[in-house]
């Protein structure tokens, strides 16, 4: 993202900030490291310090807050300082995402306070990069690819990594694609009363509506709480608007993670076992006939609206 593609409020941002980076992303990382630097820390326990350094005041658990999290001046200037208000009833990972993303809001006041003193529009890039932010103070880039280096590619090695930061998979997952140290694709799907699963979230995949192959694969890893992964390698595939159709060889590993079912996939191996299968194997080393099913952002059988990435606030 280069700065011609900036709203007035993120070109203020990015002119004043005096940052080596020459992108906003790059930016909003290094105004995260330089408080990170000031503060010590990992980011991976409490926020209270990093709060604090950025004059708030405190931080609120609000019933029945409109949005996940909220960020309210207490005067017309940075050191009046700030209250961060979240609402309540939030899982602790998505809390202290939340605080990291309120806090992200405190550069712009800092910075651009003819804008964000007064009364003013959301700016959608503001949160993408106050998302961006949030990632950066809980997953700090500093030994994180040490941390995945000797690991494949994996949901294991995910799980470990979210557990390690504290941080959701969708968190932590969009953080390693972010850093360029993972290149695949990951889809989160429900399962409904009916048995359909619909998907909840869709992180790397390439615009369009891709059909997976194999449709009873989320089936078996949602029978199979607590057991080993699915892999296996099969296509995708999608129809332009002039109906031509596209296919990609891809190899998933596909399990069951709490109430959801978490799929990865990409065109490399994936989990331990992913580079030993055939491309027209049986997935996970059962019978089953392939046809066409899922795609993300789809529920089987009937169209849904595309999924929204869950770090909005």
């Amino acid at each position: 993202m280069t700065a011609e593609a900036t709203t007035p409020l993120v070109r203020l941002f990015l002119e004043r900030s005096g940052c080596a980076g020459t992108s906003v992303l790059d930016t909003m990382e290094e105004h995260v490291e330089r408080l990170r630097d000031g503060v010590g820390g990992t980011g991976r326990g409490t926020l209270e310090s990093y709060l604090s350094a950025r004059n708030v005041r405190s931080c609120n658990v609000v019933p029945e807050l409109e949005a996940e999290g909220a960020t309210r001046p207490l005067g017309l200037d940075f050191a009046d300082g700030f209250v961060v208000e979240i609402r309540e009833g939030l899982p602790q990972v998505r809390h202290r995402f939340t605080e990291a993303h309120e806090l992200c809001h405190t550069f712009f006041y800092e910075l651009v306070p003819e804008i964000k003193f007064r009364p003013h529009l959301r700016d959608p890039l503001e949160e993408r990069l106050c998302n961006y932010g949030a990632a950066a103070l809980l997953i700090p880039r500093r030994g994180l690819r040490d941390l995945v280096e000797e690991r494949p590619v994996s949901l294991e090695t995910l799980e470990e990594l979210c557990r390690l930061h504290g941080v959701a998979y969708e968190t932590m997952f969009m953080r390693l694609r972010d850093l360029r140290l993972w290149d695949c694709q990951l889809s989160i799907w429900h399962r409904g009363t009916a048995g359909q699963f619909m998907s909840l979230q869709t992180y790397g995949w390439p615009r369009g509506e891709w059909n997976w192959m194999h449709e009873e694969v989320l089936d078996r890893a949602w029978g199979q709480p607590g057991a080993a992964s699915i892999t296996g390698k099969t296509f995708v595939y999608r129809e332009d608007s002039s109906g031509r159709s596209f296919a990609l060889p891809i190899q998933y590993e596909v399990r069951r993670h709490g109430k959801v079912v978490a799929a990865l996939s990409s065109g490399k191996p994936l989990g331990p076992d992913g580079g030993n299968l055939s491309l027209f194997g049986e997935p996970g080393g059962s019978s089953s006939k392939a046809r066409p099913s899922h795609r993300p952002g789809a529920a089987r059988g009937r169209r849904t609206p595309s999924a929204r990435p869950v770090n909005t606030a």
